[in-house]
């Protein structure tokens, strides 16, 4: 540095000073007389990684000092011109710069020295814990040693060969044998010695019962000849397995090296107590984690009952929250796994799903509204957080939606009796009785009759115009109970909306069945809507992608067909959350009607639903589509 701030250097002798040769650096420094003298040492490129040139001993050490020395002598010359009184103060920064580079070189040699102690005290202490049986302190003291993701500690080789303490294999000895075709792990076998071999193999007979009475590990089945010496160790040898370092280094990664271990701490006889496993059985056969699967052939075949809605991260999570929520003991993944691995559990997916409505509406629709995302919005920050939001939703209405709906509800997205009972067929009609969430007295509802009070209402009242058609014919018009609006009984079916099959039946428009509902249902569940939000944003940023296309001249058929799909996406996946409210209440009422009606009543009730029409107007009331036979709701049975 000093030599930098002094002399200030032409650029052609700095690239002349840069050449990376030794043959090139004396040319440019040595004058010619003494510099020939020195090319002609043989192969002086070499001497800078050549061994013996650090060798005081060797010939190739002087040559090595020559050109070195001389090579200092021309940089000298060349800084200071020549001249004597220049040289002073660079020969004294010199000195300072190699004073301070052997401090340098102490100090590291001492740290050194020092790792190299503390190394050998964690490896004892390793020693003295597995020989005491301590194998908390043991992983302690590991931990310290080995941490080969971080940058620093030893491999796992390193490690296998500095703690290994071994005892020498005599005839007659107790072994730990590997037999022939077993492969390595924690399989070692006891045994004891009976002859040694000159290619170092060992032959080894089983332990007699005496001998293997205090043994925990198996047992050889029978005498094993010519094994291997790598196969072979001494019962009393020591040494880190793979397993061990691995624990070890995951230990140090997660609490930090040298962190005090916790104990296992074992609870009863299963380690969990009566009320967690009973948690645990529950959500194993809830349907916001499983669904039974059909009575096909395929699935008689393979012994599936359930198929596992999540997947094993999710379903440890949302089960280990369960379990929280109860301040129960949590579930580990490996119980989890033990319990879900066997060949009546099985994931489900779009192509053994049994439901067709399921497939084919929530599954086929869902797949549809990322294409839609991924058309329309290609690679932008807001497409990830439209394709995050759908599969939160996804995975909200195929396992906790179900857990929102109950039978009565201040909410409307969650009331049973709201979302199953048609409003104008008195036949299955049911009011919802509940008090409101603020605790007020729900207002009465004022027909047209009692507006008109005490005289009766006349035809005048309503209006002439069809709320449907908006025509004027007058012909089998329906009027509203609760309002002026009127409809013909043509459009009204054709709307599908609902209506009594009776001669005279009373009906009410759609705003006013609106309006009856929020009489009893005041509150609202954001994460039941996010469906509604969602649809908008999609909409919204496809619209705004089609107008920017426009402003550029673009075509924008694309985005035109993507509006078109996402209209009939939201119809479907409307669909599919009724046909979820209707699944999750006929579980409620399968065991009512199992024990209230007999298999002939049964038939009769799956007949009559099969021959209802689909209704488009509050369509939990009815299936429609492929599967009407099976919509029965609860309520029809009070």
């Amino acid at each position: 540095m000093c030599f930098v701030l002094q002399v200030q250097l032409q650029e052609k002798q700095i690239h002349s000073l840069q050449a990376k040769t030794v043959t090139s650096v004396v040319s440019k420094l040595v004058s010619g007389a003494k510099s020939q003298s020195l090319l002609k040492i043989g192969s002086p490129d070499a001497l800078i990684e050549s061994p013996t040139s650090m060798n005081p001993d060797s010939r190739r050490h002087g040559d090595w000092k020559r050109i070195f020395t001389a090579c200092l002598d021309g940089l000298l010359d060349f800084f200071t011109n020549r001249n004597p009184l220049r040289e002073i103060p660079l020969l004294i920064c010199l000195d300072e710069w190699r004073a301070k580079k052997l401090k340098t070189q102490r100090t590291l040699m001492s740290r050194l020295e020092e790792g190299e102690r503390l190394e050998q005290k964690l490896i004892e202490q390793w020693h003295f814990c597995k020989k005491t049986h301590d194998y908390q302190g043991a992983r302690q003291a590991l931990s310290m040693l080995v941490n080969p993701k971080r940058g620093h500690g030893l491999t796992m080789t390193e490690c296998q060969e500095k703690l290994v303490s071994t005892v020498d294999v005599e005839v007659g000895s107790p072994v730990l044998v590997l037999p022939h075709g077993v492969m390595k792990g924690n399989n070692w076998q006891c045994g004891v010695v009976e002859k040694l071999h000159p290619d170092h193999s060992v032959d080894v007979r089983p332990m007699d019962e005496n001998e293997y009475s205090v043994r925990s590990r198996k047992n050889l089945t029978s005498s094993q000849h010519k094994i291997p010496s790598l196969r072979v160790m001494h019962e009393k040898t020591i040494r880190a397995s793979d397993d061990e370092i691995k624990q070890a280094s995951k230990h140090a990664q997660s609490l930090g090296a040298g962190a005090a271990v916790e104990p296992i701490m074992r609870v009863g006889w299963t380690r969990t107590d009566e009320g967690a496993n009973r948690t645990v059985a529950e959500c194993l056969r809830s349907s916001s984690f499983v669904s039974r699967v059909d009575g096909g052939g395929s699935t008689a075949r393979t012994g599936t009952k359930w198929r596992i809605k999540l997947g094993t991260s999710m379903f440890l999570k949302k089960l280990n929250e369960v379990l929280k929520q109860k301040q129960q003991r949590l579930m580990s993944r490996p119980r989890l796994l033990a319990l879900i691995s066997t060949k009546e559990y099985s994931r489900l997916t779009a192509e053994n799903c049994c439901c067709a409505s399921c497939r084919d509406l929530g599954y086929i629709s869902y797949r549809a509204l990322r294409e839609v995302v991924e058309l329309a919005l290609p690679s932008t920050p807001l497409q990830k957080k439209l394709l995050q939001r759908i599969d939160g939703e996804e995975l909200f209405r195929s396992t906790e939606f179900s857990a929102h709906l109950s039978e009565e509800s201040p909410i409307p997205g969650h009331c049973l009796c709201l979302l199953l009972t048609p409003f104008n067929d008195k036949r299955f009609k049911q009011e919802c009785s509940h008090p409101r969430s603020d605790g007020a007295e729900p207002p009465t509802p004022v027909s047209m009759e009692t507006q008109a009070f005490p005289s009766k209402a006349h035809s005048d009242a309503w209006s002439s115009e069809c709320m449907y058609c908006h025509a004027n014919k007058k012909q089998n018009l329906q009027c509203c109970v609760f309002c002026p609006s009127v409809a013909h009984k043509a459009c009204i079916a054709k709307s599908g909306a609902e209506f009594s099959a009776e001669s005279k039946p009373e009906w009410t428009c759609e705003n006013c069945v609106c309006k009856h509902d929020s009489i009893h249902h005041d509150s609202r569940c954001l994460r039941c809507e996010e469906h509604a939000y969602l649809i908008q944003d999609i909409r919204s940023a496809v619209m705004y992608e089609k107008d920017l296309a426009l402003s550029r001249g673009l075509p924008t058929e694309m985005y035109d067909w993507c509006i078109a799909m996402l209209d009939v996406t939201d119809q479907d996946l409307c669909n599919y959350h009724h046909h979820l409210i209707r699944n999750t209440n006929q579980k409620m009422v399968q065991p009512y009607c199992w024990e209230a009606i007999d298999e002939s009543q049964y038939t009769d009730l799956f007949d009559y639903w099969a021959r209802q029409k689909e209704k488009r107007f509050k369509t939990a009331t009815c299936e429609g589509q492929a599967n009407k036979g099976v919509s029965v709701h609860g309520h029809m049975w009070h």
